[in-house]
């Protein structure tokens, strides 16, 4: 594996590239523009980066080129004048926006001339580790334009750029290849098309939610292709052994375009690696949004960098560092590092000297052996479908997926990745605050949970996009027709359970949500008390609620268990709460882990962070880094 660590910074004297490489680090990245190296069609001049380049490998440096193409202010003139040249176009207003269309495949033989370019000039100089193409984005990433770069200067904003006639065509062919006839689209989008030709993109108020999420769907998928092409003649022309990153950044907001799992997935495809940028200065936030691609990129094959938002804090580069060595990354891409006066580094030289040891003599190492990509995880479905709809993955998701990282190791899972088959790779699956997604989803979870003697924990039901309850999964925790969701305060009891025993140690858990009238399979963990009082007010008997209850489901191996949990998702008890924790849930999930024999990391005080490492525990405290 390539151990990158990537300075993106405009320090280029002699001076500063030689503290660069004592540093230990073995390249410099520099944007590469279009306009910049073919000012005049057909003419190629790269003397506006050759002094540069020069200067990085008389340093003994090698050069990542970062070759933006797709951004209207890195093409040329003479191009965005071109008849051929197609702008985007919003569905919010239907203006153009001087950002050339992702459908225009006019734009691929440019393409294409300009990697052969680059690569004809500098493949001799043996002075490039990797590549990384900027193909769309405010800023080169396999995203669509977002805010864009200077208010004023075109038509920019976020929102859906699909409003072109090549987009709209594009969408149409998405569409009759997935419905075959104009009446099954009508039906699925209860829509009145007479023809193909009518069918266009819209936006969310102005359509079914079967409709929009078929756009949307589409709308990353195109990005995604978009991506396909240019690793593809990335891979092609810089040859087989060329190190490769997919530049991508976001939270993969809808109209972003972007699905993380299926750019990892290409990136695969092409032996290479996706580049994030996403991280800031806390641990646990930086999971958070950067755990979804990393699961991803382990589970598909494709390597890993990360790059920061902004500036970092001397212990925001520990935490990163931290970070980088958890996931196993092949790249660490920073920038701001040192002083601008003195070239000093901004944080503790210890830290880095720790990195830097155990980075090339574990780190690399475990990702020969993929070590750390085949360590057991606590699965967490990520649900790409209900961010299409709210505009993001909910907040209470990313809190339960940093609050359960600071005890388990965590991968998450999307849509994308379940239909691919990555439920084999999880022995549990947690399902919290999902809500909904497609219901060829719901049917493969459905399938390996009783197929594959797994288990699943979740917090609520999950139903399909138009939010009809899938009968299948109800099943398989042991709600029926006649079982009824119950809404209102009440506090039960623990029932004792021996495959249960940190939860059996409990003694009552409080809750506003529960069931009753379960299947006599269900096998309660809770159960409210009998209330005489109340009996005493309505003159009949008051049905028992179970807000913790599971089924087991015997098949070939063995059984399948699943446990639904409908109290405080919290691992921290706070008596100033309203509603708080008493500790049910972190013992419930213990149990759960235990039986999928999943890592318990027991953080002790200063301590911020554990995660494995060759065998060994890497530790990040308030004032270091250490292995155990």
């Amino acid at each position: 594996m390539q151990l990158e660590k990537v300075f993106g910074s405009n320090f280029n004297t002699k001076e500063a590239l030689k503290k660069i490489k004592e540093y230990g680090f073995t390249s410099t990245e520099a944007y590469v523009f279009w306009n910049r190296i073919e000012p005049e069609k057909g003419k190629f001049d790269f003397s506006y980066y050759d002094e540069e380049v020069k200067r990085v490998k008389d340093a003994g440096l090698k050069w990542l080129p970062f070759v933006l193409v797709g951004p209207n202010y890195a093409a040329p003139q003479w191009r965005l004048k071109e008849e051929t040249f197609v702008p985007l176009v919003c569905l919010e207003h239907n203006k153009e926006c001087p950002i050339e269309s992702i459908w225009n495949l006019n734009l691929r033989e440019h393409i294409t001339r300009v990697l052969e370019a680059i690569c004809d000039h500098y493949g001799p100089w043996d002075v490039i580790e990797a590549v990384m193409p900027g193909i769309s984005g405010d800023y080169g990433e396999a995203i669509f334009p977002v805010h864009g770069n200077w208010p004023g200067v075109y038509h920019g904003h976020s929102g859906y750029w699909a409003g072109d006639p090549l987009a709209m065509a594009s969408f149409q062919v998405y569409l009759k290849e997935k419905y075959k006839t104009i009446d099954a689209l009508n039906k699925a989008h209860r829509e009145s098309y007479d023809t193909w030709d009518e069918v266009r993109p819209k936006l969310a108020h102005k359509c079914n939610r079967s409709a929009f999420l078929d756009m949307v769907l589409w709308y990353k998928q195109s990005m995604t292709d978009y991506a396909d092409f240019w690793m593809g003649e990335c891979r092609r022309i810089f040859g087989a052994d060329m190190s490769l990153y997919l530049c991508t950044g976001g939270c993969e907001q809808p109209y972003h375009g972007s699905d993380f799992a299926a750019q990892a997935r290409v990136c695969a495809k092409h032996g290479a690696g996706l580049r994030l940028t996403n991280e800031v200065n806390k641990f646990y936030e930086n999971f958070a949004w950067t755990v979804h691609p990393w699961s991803a990129c382990n589970y598909y094959g494709a390597y890993y960098g990360l790059e920061p938002v902004g500036l970092i804090t001397p212990r925001g580069y520990r935490e990163r560092l931290f970070g980088t060595m958890a996931y196993g990354n092949n790249e660490f891409h920073t920038y701001g590092i040192f002083d601008v006066e003195t070239l000093d580094m901004k944080y503790e030289d210890k830290d880095w000297e720790f990195f830097i040891k155990n980075y090339s003599n574990v780190v690399l190492k475990a990702n020969e052996i993929n070590l750390n990509k085949d360590m057991k995880t606590i699965g967490i479905f990520y649900p790409m479908d209900r961010s299409i709809f709210d505009g993001e993955v909910p907040k209470s998701i990313l809190f339960v997926i940093k609050m359960l990282r600071h005890n388990f190791p965590v991968s998450v899972i999307c849509e994308t990745m379940i239909l691919d088959g990555a439920l084999d790779k999880l022995d549990t699956l947690y399902i919290m605050d999902a809500e909904f997604t497609r219901k060829e989803v719901i049917e493969k979870i459905v399938d390996w949970a009783k197929t594959k003697g797994k288990q699943i924990f979740a917090n609520g039901l999950l139903k399909d996009i138009e939010l009809e309850e899938v009968p299948e999964f109800n099943e398989l925790f042991g709600i029926n027709k006649d079982t009824e969701e119950c809404r209102g305060h009440v506090d039960t009891f623990i029932i004792p359970n021996k495959d249960f025993e940190n939860l059996s140690k409990k003694d009552h858990l409080y809750c506003e949500k529960s069931f009753m009238n379960l299947d006599k399979g269900a096998v309660p963990l809770s159960a409210s008390r009998e209330d005489k009082a109340l009996v005493e007010i309505f003159k009949k008997p008051i049905g028992t609620v179970y807000p913790m209850f599971y089924k087991d489901t015997p098949n070939s191996n063995g059984f399948c268990r699943c446990i639904m949990y409908t109290g405080v998702c919290d691992l921290v008890h706070d008596p100033e709460e309203l509603w708080t924790s008493n500790g049910c849930f972190e013992a419930l999930l213990k149990d759960v882990a235990q039986r999928s024999k999943v890592k318990y990391f027991d953080l002790k005080e200063g301590e911020v962070a554990r995660a494995m490492l060759f065998g060994k525990e890497l530790v990040l405290t308030e004032t270091e880094l250490k292995l155990e």
